[in-house]
């Protein structure tokens, strides 16, 4: 019997926290779940130095309506060395259209984390079928490649 109880104990303490996950403890709502599930993050480095660090949001996934024709990002980046030689890749293509954006932009609310001293880019390459690897270069410098699946929208 004592058994019995302790095992059930357990299985309510398990069931009562399964319910309950990190965003609606935290209070995040539905869209900043969804921009955070199609965000991804790397340095900027080379083999010896790390020179800064890269966040981009697949705006398709976010909002498919807008960009049905293009593949497009949000990209926030920050660097140490100059950044004027930015290379933006997708596939080891380069980018139809490269935006400059304020740090206050029509995609700020995806993202809290704003600074002076990040720039931020809206970057649309042409549309590609599946596998989408995103790469970023600064001169000697590069980002991780970062892999997307346009077909799991």
């Amino acid at each position: 019997m004592k058994t019995f109880l302790i095992t059930l104990l357990f299985i309510l303490l398990f069931d009562a926290c399964s319910t309950k996950n990190a965003f609606s403890t935290l209070g995040i709502t539905q869209e900043q779940q969804i921009s955070e599930e199609n965000r991804q993050s790397s340095k900027i480095k080379n083999e010896e130095t790390i020179d800064g660090l890269v966040s981009l949001f697949y705006l398709n996934a976010l909002e498919p309506e807008s960009v049905q024709k293009s593949d497009s990002f949000y990209i926030y980046l920050y660097t140490k060395s100059d950044n004027s030689n930015v290379k933006f890749l997708l596939n080891d293509k380069e980018p139809i259209k490269i935006e400059e954006l304020k740090e206050e932009n029509r995609f700020s609310h995806l993202n809290k984390f704003q600074a002076d001293w990040s720039k931020y880019y809206h970057v649309t390459f042409e549309k590609e079928d599946e596998n989408l690897s995103f790469q970023i270069k600064n001169g000697e410098f590069s980002s991780d490649i970062l892999l997307f699946n346009a077909n799991e929208l």
